[in-house]
């Protein structure tokens, strides 16, 4: 476990292009948590907020060529060994995995702020959307572990 956002989506990286620089922001969502966690939920928020269609999660193979990027990645800047396809496999289990628990995270969330927030958002119907596709991709998720 490490610190992560827990909520890596497009409204929350701030590009400052006169000093070439990104900035995460919304930080009080951020707490110790698993990094394929982070990524799940990065995959989760493809489908959007205001207008959801969960047909845009990405497909296998464009998980298998994000995840291997990022791991090549952080490999080179830890001056690690090569990517093998086994660590690449065992990273996009780990993430589906995790996005099921987002799922249920923002479903939840959502069921809260249905009973105490003031914002102007269906936050009961949000949940009704997310807790239903943790139920519909459960079980092709759980086949992947």
């Amino acid at each position: 476990k490490q610190w992560y956002q827990r909520r890596v989506r497009v409204g929350n990286f701030i590009h400052n292009s006169s000093k070439q620089s990104i900035s995460l922001i919304d930080y009080e969502y951020g707490n110790t948590n698993y990094l394929a966690f982070d990524i799940g939920n990065h995959f989760a928020e493809y489908a959007g907020v205001d207008d959801v269609d969960f047909n845009r999660y990405p497909d296998m193979d464009y998980q298998r060529g994000w995840l291997r990027h990022y791991l090549e990645t952080v490999n080179q800047l830890k001056n690690r060994g090569p990517v093998t396809d086994e660590d690449v496999e065992n990273l996009l289990k780990e993430v589906n995995f995790f996005c099921l628990c987002a799922h249920i995270w923002w479903g939840i969330w959502a069921i809260f702020q249905t009973l105490n927030s003031d914002v102007d958002f269906d936050f009961a119907d949000y949940s009704k959307m997310k807790l239903g596709e943790y139920f519909k991709r459960k079980e092709e998720f759980f086949d992947l572990i």
